[in-house]
């Protein structure tokens, strides 16, 4: 029974080493995203607020990019509650596998482990960088549109 069960963590770890390099690079992929849009709506933010904090008036054209901005912030947000969301669960899976197998000391195991190891702290930069954006849209948004 034993042995089927480690059949069973092997063929799983074996599974999730072969998925990692794509799934590790569409997390990848999808922060360039996250952070060039983060980027651009700085770069938006600022323009928005030199140009139309200038007077007293509240302009039709300004409420209107203070809406847009916020759908926008509500937007980055979720995706990056997401992709957080995302990164953990496949970060658990591959401690999982990690604890599952660690206890074999085959060749071929070791170079999963080590790959694994390598993915997960791929993995966790990833989450730091996740992580680093939150807290930027975060500031920026209790900043906003503020006099």
């Amino acid at each position: 029974m034993e042995e089927n069960n480690m059949e069973r963590y092997l063929h799983q770890a074996v599974e999730l080493s072969s998925d990692v390099d794509s799934i590790i690079d569409r997390f990848s992929e999808k922060l360039s995203n996250l952070e060039n849009l983060l980027s651009c709506f700085l770069a938006e933010e600022n323009v928005i607020v030199a140009n139309d904090f200038e007077s007293d008036e509240i302009s039709e054209e300004l409420i209107e990019k203070a809406l847009t901005f916020d759908l926008l912030s509500a937007m980055l947000s979720f995706e990056l509650r997401e992709v957080d969301d995302l990164m953990g669960c496949f970060q658990d899976r591959i401690v999982d596998a990690l604890r599952k197998i660690s206890c074999e000391n085959s060749s071929e195991l070791l170079k999963i482990q080590r790959r694994l190891d390598g993915s997960e702290e791929l993995l966790k930069q990833s989450r730091d960088r996740v992580l680093e954006m939150k807290i930027e849209l975060d500031q920026l948004c209790r900043t906003s549109f503020r006099a």
